[in-house]
């Protein structure tokens, strides 16, 4: 392999597919390197791909294939959701490290007072393509995560519009954000339910080389562990709607602060990560 060369990835299926294509084309599939399959004639490969796709081996490549198929398909259908979001953001503009929450904010308003209508399209328009997706393969559980922070997102902006509104329209935006934060709650637990063994195995191990005190053990739980990604951002909702409650006076903001901390602990982050956002919360409580 070349520095710098791209590394193409075949699946499996499609290499062990070939493999069986070449054991029924007989003694022209026998030769080592690439086939000329010109030499060997159009008709001998129909026939011996027939024979090959007939075979109850081929059954379970065939099935891994329509697999692979779905989950692309289903991708394509994600991302282009994601662009959606993206062009929201866009619109919002506002760099979180560029000059804190307060820059975010100024950002937000000025785009609810310029750009409402287009915003809330771009996020009809992500959910519309988040349930295209999940029609074509129901347990993708990456279009539930999207779907969920993009849930999270147009929450914070609709509590954004409360805070700039009055009387029914403040109450109408304020509801709308409850409902976001609510929906994007839902979709994280949907997402954690659609995780397969395999990466419910990987995020228990993860957890245990934390525990067990091994050097960059919460680095790797996070790298490893898809379920402690959601847990964080499941516990970034619940933080964010505690200080949205206690904005509004809102008695139960000190209960969704700890369960977002029970959402990063058990995602595995850092103490230290945990104290400092403790410390920036709202109600400076912590501080």
């Amino acid at each position: 392999e070349e520095p710098g060369e791209d590394v193409i990835e075949i699946d499996e299926w499609l290499l062990t597919f070939a493999s069986l294509f070449r054991r029924h084309l007989g003694e022209a599939g026998e030769k080592e390197g690439p086939l000329d399959l010109r030499a060997v004639g159009l008709e001998k490969c129909c026939e011996a791909l027939e024979a090959a796709v007939g075979t109850d081996e081929a059954k379970d490549l065939l099935a891994a294939a329509a697999d692979k198929f779905q989950e692309a398909a289903a991708a394509a259908i994600l991302n282009k959701g994601n662009v959606h979001v993206c062009a929201a953001r866009k619109l919002v503009g506002g760099d979180p490290d560029g000059g804190g929450s307060q820059v975010v904010e100024e950002a937000t308003k000025l785009a609810i007072k310029n750009h409402m209508k287009r915003l809330d399209q771009e996020y009809d328009d992500a959910v519309a393509r988040y349930v295209e997706s999940l029609a074509i393969k129901p347990d993708f559980y990456e279009t539930t995560i999207a779907w969920g922070q993009q849930a999270f997102e147009r929450g914070k902006h609709y509590h954004v519009a409360s805070k700039d509104a009055t009387g029914a329209a403040a109450a109408e935006r304020a509801k709308e954000c409850d409902e976001m934060f609510e929906l994007a709650e839902k979709k994280f637990q949907e997402s954690l339910d659609m995780l397969p063994a395999e990466d419910k195995d990987a995020a228990a191990a993860a957890e245990t080389s934390t525990s067990g005190g091994e050097e960059g053990g919460e680095e790797k739980a996070n790298e490893l562990s898809v379920k402690s990604q959601i847990l964080v951002l499941w516990g970034n909702v619940l933080f964010e709607r505690s200080q949205v409650r206690h904005g509004r006076e809102d008695g139960k903001w000190e209960e969704d602060t700890h369960a977002a901390v029970k959402k990063f602990n058990d995602a595995g982050c850092s103490k230290t990560d945990i104290t400092r956002a403790l410390m920036n919360h709202t109600s400076k409580k912590w501080a």
